[in-house]
């Protein structure tokens, strides 16, 4: 977009509920009809389970260097959310930095 690039830095991304959890109005079969595009990249096959995942985008305009998003974090007490939040250790400012952007760097961190 002109002298803007945004990229995505993904902190996790799992097979994690099952779609009907999601979209409870929803039925079996309404999602057999769209099973073909749904697998094997947000649905994962055999389980059903739908793929979450959370990720930052890095918007660098000439200007500026922004994040939307700034994931879930590591080291968090959650004990409600055990299966997708409590006490993670993911790389993720190992992979902003693949994208060499430290958090001194950020001008805008947007949740």
């Amino acid at each position: 977009m002109g002298d803007t690039t945004i990229d995505r830095v993904l902190e996790f991304e799992r097979p994690l509920f099952p779609l009907l959890y999601l979209f409870p109005n929803a039925n079996d079969a309404a999602l057999e009809r769209h099973r073909r595009w749904l697998e094997p990249d947000l649905v994962e096959p055999g389980t059903g389970l739908f793929v979450l995942a959370t990720h930052t985008f890095v918007v660098r305009t000439p200007r500026h260097l922004i994040l939307v998003d700034t994931c879930t974090g590591n080291d968090k007490q959650r004990p409600k959310q055990k299966h997708r939040y409590h006490m993670n250790t993911y790389p993720y400012l190992e992979r902003l930095a693949a994208l060499s952007v430290t958090p001194e760097q950020v001008d805008y961190p947007y949740l």
